[in-house]
């Protein structure tokens, strides 16, 4: 695959194009490989990353993404703000999850800025895009690309975006003698984030999956680990505290597209009533659809055990008649804390 050269200029008019596209920064990698691959695979090695073992997989690839297409040596990497005051009183959903799943809507913005780009290009040019997919490492691409650095809470941060934003990854066989400046780490001495982790997930730029509430409340299948059902009771889905907490998200502006997150309101007593195809029709299209049924009700569970709703008792005790034929513990729980 022939690569091809393009100047300083033209990488200028390509960032501005980015912003028709609705990203709101982007920036390019010439250099694949990741600034520290010895910390990633010892963060695999310590197990870090829980029960998460696709990140095990295509290990070479992550930390040489140019040999994941003969050819492609460079990335063209964006990210768009997701910074939005959506949200429940009684429920703590994360921001990522509201709207449209941003998998499919950075994927199908990303193939229109590529075949625009195509256009301008030339047939020759080639691309691939990842949205959280495939073997990248996509916050390391990211800082490389000068679009910020790796918080201490394991974000980036943009000066200009804080760290609610989405990335997205487009390998392609451009080349330029020019790079990046990149970001510098501007956390300095701050510590809230590690501080207000309430199960002390993080340590400076490093995150333990395993005590982590998103990775219990979005990624992990089956009973969650009682060690944790009391903090979980907060958390519907993911957790924001150590984004909400940084500096840099207090002066971060909102979302341009704030109406894209707007979904419709929902209640407890609302979520005691879907069933799994009711779940899957009201939630599909959304990020949340990568929980499953049984485990997202395992966490409506806990939040109404936490919040001693009462008042829903019967609504729950009916809702294992219709849904399970077996015992979820936190059901069990739930129904337990509910009868004292």
């Amino acid at each position: 695959m022939t690569s091809i050269t393009i100047t300083a200029a033209a990488l200028k008019k390509i960032k501005a194009q980015a912003q028709h596209f609705g990203f709101d920064d982007c920036g390019f990698v010439f250099d694949l490989r990741p600034k520290h691959p010895d910390y990633f695979l010892q963060w695999l090695k310590d197990g870090k990353h829980a029960s998460m073992t696709w990140l095990e997989k295509n290990t070479a690839l992550r930390l040489d993404p140019a040999a994941i297409e003969e050819g492609m040596n460079a990335a063209l990497v964006v990210v768009r703000n997701y910074n939005h005051h959506q949200g429940h009183k009684e429920l703590a959903v994360a921001r990522y999850a509201w709207g449209e799943d941003y998998h499919h809507e950075l994927r199908r913005d990303l193939d229109a800025f590529s075949e625009n780009l195509q256009g301008d290009l030339g047939s020759t040019f080639r691309f691939r895009r990842f949205v959280d997919t495939g073997p990248i490492l996509e916050r390391d691409l990211a800082e490389k690309a000068g679009l910020g650095w790796v918080g201490k809470n394991t974000c980036v941060i943009s000066e200009e975006l804080g760290s609610f934003v989405f990335i997205g990854v487009m390998l392609c066989n451009l080349d330029c003698n020019e790079s990046e400046n990149p970001v510098l780490d501007q956390c300095g001495a701050c510590s809230l984030c590690i501080d207000s982790c309430p199960t002390q997930a993080l340590t400076p730029y490093q995150i333990n999956a395993s005590r982590c509430l998103a990775y219990h409340n979005i990624e992990h299948r089956g009973e969650r680990d009682q060690k944790y059902w009391g903090v979980l009771g907060d958390h519907l889905v993911g957790c924001d505290i150590c984004q909400e907490v940084c500096p840099w998200n207090q002066k971060a502006p909102l979302t341009q597209r704030a109406a894209e997150f707007e979904n419709t309101e929902f209640k407890l007593e609302d979520l005691l009533q879907l069933n799994p195809s009711q779940y899957r029709k009201q939630f599909g299209k959304t990020a949340i659809s990568r929980i499953r049924y049984e485990d997202f009700m395992r966490n409506v569970f806990l939040l109404i055990a936490k919040q001693k709703r009462k008042d829903l008792l019967n609504a729950v005790i009916a809702w294992k008649k219709k849904n399970s034929k077996r015992v979820l513990a936190e059901w069990d729980y739930c129904v337990r804390e509910l009868k004292r």
